[in-house]
């Protein structure tokens, strides 16, 4: 979590209860974020006791899922389901009331509007028509592809005949989500099957750090820019093994579920010989820097030791800004809201820093880093090393600082000095990108939050299989077997 935080202190073995506040007494981030990890440690291992590893609500539909007739998207219904705990949750999209079935047109229905929520239907689009009656019954409706829309008479036409719902009550268009149109994961390729294969379909579950600038409902305007406090969202996201092996959910597959890294970080402070001038901090070993820190390392390039690298931030990656204007014509150049709120938290020439978006965080892949040549702080530009606006078509792109002098580190390197005498080194075989580590260094006993082949602070992916498709091609397309793996 790259919060602005001064430490992280909740550790599970310690089995505190709960966090107590005294009066007179000052009050830290510290201690208020480990009571919320009390509690939420507390709900999810109840939940894991009490479910197990994964599990639905009996009778609801929460991430089942079914292939197109096409065969090339996943459907995947609403509800709720639970991994290790941890609630899940889809959420319908807005249905669309339909106003009339033409006559004589069994394939179309009229609606008042053409948009679901803030989303405009779009041509080849699946979506479910949908009555009281379904609901009643637990069926989600019928699956239709959108043909044409006609947005002067509001008539849309379908794949299939749906003239039988005009006496059913309260008749509804509400579009599908699909792998490839999913909130957690979206942008996904279409299916690829091929005859006699099998594909896992599974849920890959993780918890995301969100600040105003992913999100920027969060912001208080009203206080004029500063922000406050931070969010933790759960990602549920609906990813496809191809080839998976197997003939049956209870089948043992290879590399399930998918391997954890084996990444381990250890840190210490540079040893020096004693000498009797106090004033020479540096001969007197320890910490040498002048502020506390929370220092945060990171693997950049995921791999193995050869191959991996990874970056660092005395500030645990929380400085961030976020992107309002990619310059046209210029591929180098942003333009940020500000480039900085006080003379420790913004940026300068010669920084590094990494540009990404909300695809490349839900993708698990890494930004691209790149080096500052020039700000314009009067007018929020920054004109960086390489050509960024690739980035322009995510959600959410933003600019993160990083403290290392360089591109990002080879983890092969041994033990690698950050700075003020903080040394670390890796161990393993298997890092993974987003693999972190978090450590406080403090001025008043200039020394380090120390750790000893400690493994990832973060971040924890639980997975569950959600079903088994194997793909059967008839003469109309394709007919799958589906197996459903929920519990």
């Amino acid at each position: 979590m790259k919060g602005d935080f001064t430490r992280t202190t909740f550790r599970k073995q310690n089995h505190y209860r709960s966090v107590r506040m005294q009066q007179g007494r000052v009050q830290l981030d510290a201690d208020w974020n480990e009571q919320m990890d009390i509690q939420a440690y507390t709900t999810e291992i109840t939940r894991r006791d009490t479910i197990g590893a994964c599990g639905t609500p009996k009778n609801e539909n929460g991430f089942h899922v079914r292939v197109t007739p096409d065969g090339q998207e996943l459907v995947i219904l609403p509800g709720r389901f639970y991994v290790d705990g941890v609630l899940c949750e889809l959420e319908a999209p807005p249905a669309i009331p339909i106003e009339e079935f033409p006559a004589g047109h069994p394939d179309r229905v009229r609606l008042p509007h053409l948009t679901a929520g803030d989303k405009p239907l779009q041509v080849d689009q699946w979506v479910f028509v949908v009555s009281q009656e379904d609901e009643a019954a637990g069926n989600p409706g019928t699956l239709v592809q959108i043909h044409t829309i006609d947005e002067d008479t509001g008539e849309v036409t379908l794949s299939d005949d749906v003239s039988g719902y005009a006496g059913q009550t309260d008749p509804r268009l509400r579009p599908a989500i699909t792998h490839t149109t999913q909130p957690d994961l979206p942008g996904q390729t279409p299916l690829n099957p091929v005859e006699g294969r099998n594909d896992l379909v599974y849920l890959d579950v993780w918890k995301r750090h969100v600040t105003a600038v992913e999100d920027p409902r969060i912001r208080e305007v009203a206080l004029g820019g500063p922000d406050t406090a931070t969010r933790v969202q759960v990602l549920a996201q609906v990813r496809i093994r191809e080839d998976a092996g197997g003939d049956s959910c209870e089948a043992d597959l290879a590399d399930w579920p998918p391997p954890s890294g084996t990444a381990r970080l250890s840190t210490r402070l540079e040893t020096t010989a004693p000498t009797e001038d106090l004033c020479d901090i540096v001969s007197n070993g320890g910490y040498r820097g002048l502020e506390n820190h929370l220092y945060r390392v990171e693997i950049h390039q995921g791999g193995g030791m050869d191959t991996a690298t990874f970056k660092w931030s005395r500030d645990n990656g929380s400085i961030v800004f976020g992107i309002e204007e990619f310059l046209p014509g210029l591929p180098e150049q942003i333009r940020l809201g500000h480039p900085g709120r006080d003379a420790t938290r913004s940026l300068a020439i010669g920084d590094w820093v990494e540009i990404l978006g909300d695809q490349t965080e839900l993708r698990g892949e890494p930004g691209l880093l790149v080096q500052i040549q020039d700000l314009d702080r009067s007018q929020g530009i920054v004109t960086l090393s390489a050509d960024v606006s690739a980035f322009a078509a995510q959600e959410h792109p933003r600019l993160r600082k990083w403290d290392q002098a360089g591109e990002a580190i080879p983890v092969n390197g041994g033990e690698i000095e950050l700075e003020d005498g903080i040394l670390v080194e890796f161990s393993g075989d298997r890092f993974r990108t987003g693999d972190y580590w978090v450590f406080a260094a403090r001025t008043a006993t200039r020394e380090i939050e120390s750790l000893t082949e400690a493994p990832p602070r973060g971040i924890h992916h639980h997975y569950c299989k959600l079903a088994l498709i194997h793909w059967r091609q008839v003469a109309r397309g394709w007919d799958p077997v589906i197996d459903d793996c929920r519990p």
